[in-house]
C-alpha cells in the first residue's frame, strides 16, 4: 500500500521532520482562513450609520462652501 503525504493521513512514519516542517505552513493557512472568514463576516454584517452619513455629508458641504469663498470651483 502506497503511503500518502497528506497531513490528515495518520500512518506511522519514522520521518517526523516532514510533518514538523509543514506545521508552520498549516498554522499560517489556518490563521489566514480564520482571518478572511472573520473579516468577511463582519463586512457582511456591518451596520448602517445614518448619523455618521449625515454628519459626513454636512462636513463635505461645509468644505465645499469654504472652498467657494476662497475662489475654488467645486462640483
Amino acid at each position: 500500500m502506497a503511503s500518502t503525504h497528506w497531513p490528515w493521513s495518520f500512518h506511522s512514519s519514522p520521518d517526523l521532520s516532514h510533518r514538523s516542517s509543514q506545521l508552520p505552513w498549516w498554522a499560517l493557512v489556518t490563521f489566514g482562513s480564520y482571518s478572511l472568514g472573520n473579516i468577511g463576516f463582519h463586512v457582511m454584517t456591518f451596520g448602517d450609520c445614518p448619523e455618521a452619513y449625515h454628519e459626513l455629508m454636512g462636513e463635505i458641504q461645509e468644505a465645499k462652501n469654504d472652498l467657494r469663498t476662497k475662489g475654488v470651483s467645486v462640483d
